[in-house]
């Protein structure tokens, strides 16, 4: 009875879209060349981008090899947020902000947070929050000034990106891309990202070959 229905709806199943395929498409044109004349105003060294992006870091690949069906098992759900900013000719990049899921996780609980190489926070869901991206730019826009530098900072318009009522920066210029064009407009997300997290695979591929490596010869 539901096959027939479907039959008649021409229902069929789709994969569900990301953000690219909502884009509004046909003003992608119009929004690049704002978003160009807006970047004409600065030195392309005080054009900055930040974006964030999840990092499941126990989740495994889901095609290996084998000589038979393997099990499936429950994918872990653990993950980190990432947020990343560079200037347009990627001559600066500022400390990656790195949001965990606790304060004093056991692998850096006697580590002093603020000698880590990035910008540690922490909350329950590990995601961006208001209050997170607050004292992320409070303390970047603090930096500008000190090297008497105006910038210009382009991130997407998620509400967690957004400034509380009355909090004015003396040296950046925050710019929200317009919704769902990140696919397209958003600097960081061609290609640096994906990068990145390439590189963070390979290091933890190779952690875990050294481990395995003296674990073998040495059990």
């Amino acid at each position: 009875m539901l096959t027939n229905f479907k039959k008649r709806k021409v229902i069929k199943e789709h994969y569900k879209s990301g953000e690219a395929a909502s884009a509004p498409i046909d003003d992608l044109p119009e929004f690049r060349a704002e978003l160009k004349s807006l970047i004409a105003e600065y030195d392309l060294n005080d054009v900055y981008n930040a974006d964030e992006t999840a990092l499941y870091w126990k989740l495994e690949p889901n095609k290996t090899l084998s000589s038979g069906p393997i099990i499936g098992i429950k994918k872990p759900k653990d993950r980190i947020t990432i947020m990343l900013a560079c200037n347009a000719t990627g001559t600066h990049k500022l400390p990656a902000v790195f949001i965990h899921k606790y304060k004093n996780p056991k692998c850096i609980r006697n580590i002093e947070k603020k000698t880590l190489p990035v910008w540690y926070y922490w909350n329950n869901s590990s995601w961006m929050q208001r209050s997170i991206f607050q004292s992320w730019i409070k303390q970047v826009n603090q930096q500008m000034r000190n090297q008497h530098r105006n910038i210009l900072l382009l991130v997407d318009n998620v509400s967690s990106h957004h400034l509380e009522e009355g909090e004015v920066l003396s040296n950046i210029k925050l710019h929200f891309l317009p919704p769902n064009t990140t696919a397209h407009l958003q600097p960081i997300d061609q290609g640096i990202i994906h990068s990145f997290k390439v590189i963070i695979l390979i290091k933890l591929n190779f952690i875990f070959y050294y481990i395995y490596i003296i674990d073998f010869f040495f059990k």
